[in-house]
């Protein structure tokens, strides 16, 4: 992801290691909207692991 920024960056064309026209590499920076949601996703489990001691919902 670094390496797809810094060069559309500095090029201002994104970086396409694999010559097959099939391969999207705007995809690695549409991805990093995940990023922080798998954070937030990540805060909400740890919350609910430590108030209810489970993974799954109390019966």
């Amino acid at each position: 992801m670094v390496l797809q920024c810094g060069t559309l960056w500095l090029t201002g064309k994104l970086f396409n290691p694999l010559p097959d026209p099939g391969f999207v590499p705007l995809s690695t920076i549409v991805a990093i909207q995940f990023v922080p949601l798998l954070g937030i996703c990540a805060v909400i489990a740890t919350f609910t692991w430590r108030r209810t001691g489970s993974s799954r919902r109390a019966p």
